[in-house]
């Protein structure tokens, strides 16, 4: 069999073309490169070409019925006999072909026609899906989903298409630029075209700082990936310039060996715009080449793709013809529509009302909506039931929940430009659009939290980034109304005893509360907290967290409480357990949670760590001095009373702690315990710069 009769074969099965990525990995197998070697002539990384090319052996060794790896790969496909039914198939193929998502020509360059087959997750629910993606990066081409905006694609699509074209993409981060660049790479590659990504992230600051550099970095790079020896040093004249050799090096080395047309990708092209010189002068050339590629050969080959995230900042003064240059493209945020297509290949059947609720919180940012569904068809680890839409807003403006990221690298920007913090600030107040300076309101646009009307008026992006901003803390001010000593620091006491007091109203808001016990519930638990880290890291205090686990709870819950007696004896069980920390933990300040059905935290401000333990090892007896009886007859011998399990950590309040890994530290304890048979303390020191642990791993039992 040939290697061409085995992608008509995969093409069937599967009903649809082989994506850029694995015809990458097929052709290059084919031929014996390695995978580093196939990711330098392609725009992605080895790692992902080896996952590809794992499902890819999957589904060719399923679909021929033989063993397939790497290395035996050819040589199997070359001596294997095609059955009757194969030659048939591929008879077929090839007297009625319709390839799917391959973008023809026609006469009109302009007048162009895409053919699919049918989506190949129409009427499939998300929990058929094999694994669903963590939204991070680009969207792979062959994702279900990559969610399309009518008509950045096709005008994309066919710009490419057009010799000397400049593709001119701007918008901020994680709206989709990278994915779009993979769709538009797809495409060109379908039309049997050369695809190079030039990402400005890889080049040293040494380089991208230095025009001659520069070019020849791009020179040399462009012709290892398109497998050109570079040889520059022979048409790299001193006397020349860098501008001129650069451009006789494209005319006489590099054109003249490629017989196709090249799409060019400068990928985060803003990273050159500190350099207002370089940044002129290298879109010169560009501009120059387009202009060449209109009237001669080979510079009809060149097609250029731009990508940035911003514009020209006023520190950084730019002649603005300098990026007036091409075909421009602004990435828009998803419509309802949209979002409704993604739900439903997340397997989320939504109203309008439900959708209109989620853009109201975040807009129609892609990365972040996608995040949302991520999130609502997989449980967040906090949680022990799906979380509902209402919850998940709850949630967001959360410094700790599933925006954590995002809004933390927004908050660093922020620090570091007190200039568009105060202008971003005072949009915070406003209901109405307001008027700000040009480069202030282009500065944060280009960040993503604004958005400008036609009348050139500011106003905030979405709910999300105004609740989230809104706390001082966030943004990085200091702190209203605490109360501090001479020093600065939180006075002995009087602090926590205000935040008790705080405290006690928030636990009986229904979304923070757990109904059965009473106790915070971990939602409210994480949000509580989240009020007051930065007043815990100015104050530098000590935080101890305890973990307790009810020993062999899931035997018990199961067999005994539902199975012989019922869910009401276990409820009671719970109850009296939460009355019994009420009445041991008397620390002021402390927050006190019910994460799971038998599992307790209880998080202590300005506890040291020698005192957390001693009272997890007073809760660990007065739990089991409660004679909360099960039948451990019927367990197999277990202890006649429920006992419990304890973790303890403790740590220094720093801006890198986080509180989650605060409870990490003390659930590793917690397993401690329990691999030890249970009914027991243990207590994990936090290995980090910050913190020197008072004890090395500690148990009691």
């Amino acid at each position: 069999m040939s290697l061409d009769q085995l992608l008509i074969l995969i093409t069937v099965a599967q009903q649809k073309n082989l994506t850029p990525a694995q015809n990458l990995v097929l052709g290059g197998s084919w031929h014996g490169q390695t995978y580093t070697h196939i990711a330098q002539q392609s725009i992605y990384e080895a790692d992902y070409l080896k996952t590809t090319a794992a499902r890819l052996w999957q589904m060719i060794s399923q679909l021929l019925n033989v063993p397939i790896t790497k290395s035996t790969f050819r040589s199997v496909v070359e001596t294997y006999v095609l059955t009757p039914e194969q030659l048939a198939l591929i008879s077929i193929y090839n007297q009625d072909q319709s390839p799917s998502f391959i973008l023809k020509e026609t006469k009109n360059p302009g007048n162009l026609a895409i053919a699919k087959f049918p989506s190949p997750w129409e009427n499939q629910s998300a929990n058929s899906l094999n694994s669903l993606e963590y939204p991070s990066g680009p969207v792979p081409v062959e994702s279900p989903f990559y969610i399309e905006r009518p008509p950045i694609e096709t005008t994309a699509y066919q710009e490419i298409t057009k010799p000397g074209s400049i593709l001119r993409i701007k918008s901020p981060k994680q709206m989709g630029k990278s994915s779009l660049l993979l769709k538009i790479f797809e495409q060109a590659n379908l039309l049997d075209y050369h695809t190079v990504n030039i990402d400005f992230c890889q080049g040293d600051e040494s380089i991208i700082s230095n025009l001659d550099k520069l070019l020849r970095w791009f020179c040399s790079l462009l012709g290892q990936k398109l497998n050109i020896p570079a040889n520059l040093e022979e048409c790299w004249a001193s006397t020349m310039g860098s501008k001129v050799n650069c451009t006789l090096y494209f005319e006489r080395h590099l054109l003249p060996k490629i017989n196709r047309p090249l799409v060019v990708a400068f990928n985060e092209l803003n990273r050159l715009f500190k350099y207002p010189y370089i940044t002129q002068e290298l879109l010169t050339i560009v501009r120059s080449w387009s202009e060449e590629a209109q009237k001669y050969a080979p510079w009809n080959h060149l097609r250029f793709v731009l990508l940035y995230s911003q514009e020209i900042y006023p520190e950084y003064p730019l002649y603005t013809s300098a990026l007036n240059i091409g075909l421009p493209l602004t990435l828009t945020d998803f419509t309802p529509e949209q979002v409704n297509q993604l739900a439903q290949r997340h397997g989320v059947c939504w109203n309008s009302a439900q959708i209109e609720k989620l853009m109201a919180m975040v807009g129609g940012h892609p990365a972040l909506i996608r995040l949302a569904f991520y999130h609502l068809v997989n449980p967040l680890k906090f949680n022990t039931e799906s979380m509902s839409l209402d919850q998940l807003l709850a949630s967001m403006a959360n410094p700790f929940g599933i925006y954590r990221d995002h809004l933390h690298d927004l908050r660093q920007h922020f620090q570091e430009n007190e200039e568009l913090n105060r202008a971003f600030q005072g949009l915070l107040t406003e209901e109405n659009p307001i008027s700000l300076l040009p480069e202030l309101a282009d500065q944060l646009e280009s960040l993503g939290v604004v958005k400008i009307d036609q009348n050139f008026q500011v106003t905030v992006r979405c709910e999300l980034y105004r609740l989230y901003f809104s706390n001082a803390h966030n943004i990085g001010e200091n702190s209203c109304g605490k109360i501090t000593d001479t020093e600065g620091k939180v006075s002995s006491g009087e602090r926590l005893q205000q935040i008790d007091q705080e405290y006690q109203g928030f636990q009986q808001q229904i979304c923070h509360r757990d109904p059965l016990t009473n106790l915070v519930n971990q939602l409210g638990f994480y949000q509580y907290i989240s009020r007051y880290w930065q007043e815990f890291i100015d104050n530098q205090l000590q935080l101890s967290v305890i973990v307790g686990s009810l020993d062999y709870f899931h035997l018990y819950y199961q067999n005994f409480y539902y199975d012989k007696y019922g869910k009401n004896i276990g409820d009671a069980y719970f109850k009296k357990i939460a009355d019994l920390l009420r009445q041991i933990v008397d620390y002021p300040g402390k927050i006190m949670a019910r994460f799971e059905p038998g599992e307790f935290v209880i998080f202590l401000p300005s506890v040291s760590a020698a005192d957390a333990l001693e009272l997890a090892e007073e809760i660990r007896k007065r739990v089991k001095a409660l004679g909360l009886v099960h039948d451990h007859l019927l367990m197999g011998g277990l202890p006649d009373t429920i006992t419990m399990s304890l973790g303890v950590a403790s740590i220094q309040a720093k801006a890198q702690n986080y509180p989650d890994y605060l409870i990490r530290t003390a659930n590793l304890a917690l397993e401690q315990s329990k691999k030890q048979g249970g009914d027991r303390t243990s207590f994990e020191p936090a290995f980090e710069p910050a913190f020197e642990p008072a004890f090395e791993s500690i148990e009691f039992s």
